[in-house]
């Protein structure tokens, strides 16, 4: 196999030759990957910022921004608010992709 394209709005570090969707012609594509940590629902809001602070803390440190970007993956951290809404908006527009395979079928 060959790759054609990223399918995200930059270029790839370990790639830097491979264009992306959007500089390939098709605009405004992408289909990003992330990675977060979930908790059971109504859990204290203290514990959640606590656990955010010290993931946080972790993510920063130098050996795990180095072993990260060796993988390819630049570390975002956020607040837990923000992955809420990362959530809620990778919800809706997956869930109208399906609805156009489906519809497809």
């Amino acid at each position: 196999m060959r790759p054609i394209a990223m399918a995200e709005l930059t270029r790839s570090r370990l790639l830097p030759n491979l264009p992306t969707m959007e500089e390939s012609g098709l605009p405004r594509f992408e289909v990003g990957n992330w990675a977060g940590l979930l908790g059971p629902a109504r859990l204290d809001p203290e514990i959640v910022r606590k656990l955010n602070r010290e993931i946080l803390a972790i993510l920063g440190r130098p050996d795990v921004q180095e072993r990260a970007r060796i993988m390819g993956f630049d570390i975002v951290g956020s607040t837990p608010e923000q992955f809420a809404t990362q959530l809620q908006e990778d919800v809706r527009r997956w869930s109208r992709i399906a609805d156009v395979v489906r519809k497809d079928q």
